[in-house]
């Protein structure tokens, strides 16, 4: 996830700029900030969020019919396990737009917590979901008030087929912030280990 985090800082200069505003104010207000200052930015919120909507960190979760049902038109005998791939679910005109403020405008279907499956929801959720937000927050915040992603420096593929979104030789260049120095930050594989 946090690959493809900056990503899209490197790609995407003005969403950047204002996860960096919001970044640098609670910053200035509270040099050593709490987790709960930094679980209170509600951009960095959106934008984890956003992220992990467009490049899902795992692409397929499982569910059983605890029921005998139809959906669309499609009857799914109970028992049945049917594989959810989550890239599949976004949908609509804007759907491969990165836009961390369309999570301040959700309505009806759309806000419920079962339309962002993620990290699937209820009795089957992600027992490491909440560690994994904490750590990418807290990462997130560090990264961003410290480097600037420039660019990304050359083409990449997508590992697949693979449970998860892993990109194949992505660089991400970083600038620390106050100084013109570029740093190379090479995303490894584990083939290429």
């Amino acid at each position: 996830m946090l690959t493809w985090a900056l990503y899209i800082l490197a790609t995407r200069h003005d969403i950047q700029d204002t996860l960096c505003a919001e970044i640098t104010i609670l910053a200035a207000e509270h040099p050593d900030p709490t987790f709960l200052q930094i679980d209170s930015l509600v951009y960095l919120e959106n934008f984890i969020k956003e992220t992990m909507r467009v490049y899902a960190p795992a692409t397929v979760t499982y569910l059983r019919a605890e029921a005998y049902m139809t959906i669309d038109g499609v009857f799914i005998p109970k028992d049945t396990v049917i594989d959810m791939i989550i890239d599949m679910i976004p949908s609509g005109e804007d759907a491969d737009d990165v836009d961390p403020t369309r999570w301040d405008r959700l309505e009806g279907d759309q806000s419920s917590p079962y339309a962002y499956n993620v990290f699937s929801n209820g009795p089957r959720v992600c027992i490491g979901k909440t560690l994994a937000l904490v750590e990418i927050k807290i990462i997130l915040f560090e990264i961003v008030q410290t480097y600037r992603c420039v660019k990304v420096a050359r083409d990449f593929t997508v590992e697949n087929p693979s449970l998860s979104l892993r990109p194949v030789g992505m660089e991400v260049h970083l600038a620390k912030i106050g100084s013109i120095r570029l740093l190379g930050a090479r995303v490894w594989t584990p083939k290429e280990l």
